[in-house]
């Protein structure tokens, strides 16, 4: 029998139900209007619109409520609903809607030995050839949101409780595009508690209008308590990251000129099924030699500097370390992926060790020079290793990811460690003695 968990299905609560369906745009709703719940389980969507909006619930011609699961029932004060066994993303049908509510499942489908939400390998094609904007490891909730709106009708609101991440990560670039070209779009940041005692991942309301194209705004309701605050308001937006901003933010990128774009290639340590693979090769062991060196893990990087005293697992000869990566034959700046103590771990490999596991590689552009570059003079000039390590491990740069992406995001990726800005020292200990004092 299939969990709940494996369908990727969180249970809404009331009061959130309430807030949600308050976003409607009523003067929206015609006269014999149509609703949909997809992934309806009780179809608590359309309880609370029954409940809390009697008026809107008369205008309702069609109420439709689907859900994939064949033993959901929906409750005997739905007797104007008509409840339909279908999975969502491949449901072919003709009606379109006026209103679609819901809480998507969350969750990346695949393989049940990896992957949340087990799924054959032939329903995951389907998915991907109906979901135009499928993309690397997507997620269910993301081709719910597109496939709600193709079923919208001209003016149709569509209000969807999901994750935040769709709004900067990679994969839902295509995505954002597509939100984007199709109407108006409104996100609000609600944070983590909405679904306390079920699952930690920080949610937001989307309400989406199939109206007028490329009108975004960014709402800041945190635990949907009182009333949205408008952080943004973007008249061109064109599917581009959306994120949030604060003084800090501002003030990192008001005094930068320069990204850790603009000075390196950014590349991930090789994983462990290619360590593996070396080691069943025999050319990586797990004791050293004379000639060998050892491979580094994200327990070797600290605040600032390498650990370069702790054990390690793996080895490589030192003749070898190319063939993982060639970058390994000369120092560079190492970065972790993940938060520590509220900030990333960087620090400066001059061993010009290898690496494994979850560290990113800056590589500069210019091939490797200590002074990275003079900008015509500009004061970056003497910006150096030593200093993006301290940099990057600082705690206000800490502060700085954690105001633009909020809570949606455990680590950094590699667009975000791209993006991230640079002041010369002077800025930033200007900056630092400001907010630390």
């Amino acid at each position: 029998m299939t969990t709940i968990k494996e369908l990727g299905r969180f249970v809404t609560p009331e009061a959130v139900v309430y807030k949600m369906l308050s976003l409607i745009d009523f003067s929206l709703i015609p006269e014999k209007a149509s609703v949909l719940e997809p992934a309806c389980y009780d179809a608590p969507f359309l309880s609370g619109l029954q409940k809390y909006f009697p008026d809107t619930w008369g205008q309702l011609e069609t109420i439709n409520a689907l859900d994939i699961d064949p033993n959901v029932k929906l409750p005997y004060s739905l007797n104007k609903a008509k409840l339909i066994h279908e999975d969502f993303l491949l449901w072919n049908t003709n009606q379109r809607y006026d209103l679609i509510l819901g809480n998507p499942p969350y969750g990346i489908p695949g393989d049940s030995t990896h992957y949340p939400i087990p799924v054959s390998a032939d329903r995951k094609k389907q998915w991907k050839k109906a979901i135009s904007t499928w993309q690397g490891k997507y997620n269910l909730y993301a081709a719910f949101i597109e496939k709600a709106i193709k079923l919208l009708k001209p003016s149709g609101q569509l209000i969807f409780v999901v994750p935040g991440t769709f709004m900067f990560l990679d994969e839902f670039q295509l995505l954002r595009r597509f939100i984007a070209h199709s109407g108006t779009t409104n996100i609000y940041y609600v944070g983590k508690n909405i679904f306390r005692g079920q699952a930690s991942v920080s949610v937001v309301f989307l309400h989406f209008i199939k109206s007028t194209p490329n009108q975004l705004t960014l709402y800041d309701w945190q635990d949907a308590a009182g009333q949205p605050r408008i952080m943004q308001r973007i008249n061109d937006w064109n599917g581009s990251e959306v994120t949030f901003t604060s003084e800090l933010t501002k003030e990192f990128e008001n005094k930068s000129f320069v990204r850790v774009r603009d000075l390196f290639t950014v590349h991930i340590s090789p994983r462990t099924p290619e360590i593996k693979k070396a080691l069943a090769e025999k050319w990586i062991f797990t004791n050293p030699s004379d000639n060998s060196v050892p491979i580094l893990t994200s327990k070797h990087l600290k605040h600032g500097r390498v650990a370069y005293e702790i054990n390690s697992k793996y080895f490589v000869n030192i003749k070898d370390k190319t063939r993982l990566r060639k970058f390994f034959d000369f120092p560079r700046l190492v970065v972790s992926l993940g938060f520590h103590d509220g900030r990333l771990a960087a620090a400066y490999d001059h061993k010009a060790y290898p690496w494994m596991g979850d560290v990113y590689h800056l590589i500069p552009q210019n091939g490797g020079k200590r002074n990275l570059f003079s900008n015509n003079g500009n004061h970056l000039k003497n910006l150096h290793f030593e200093y993006l390590s301290t940099y990057l491990s600082s705690y206000l740069i800490g502060r700085y990811i954690n105001e633009k992406y909020r809570d949606f995001i455990y680590h950094i990726n590699k667009q975000q460690l791209m993006q991230l800005p640079i002041l010369s020292e002077a800025d930033f200990n200007k900056l630092r003695n400001n907010h630390e004092a």
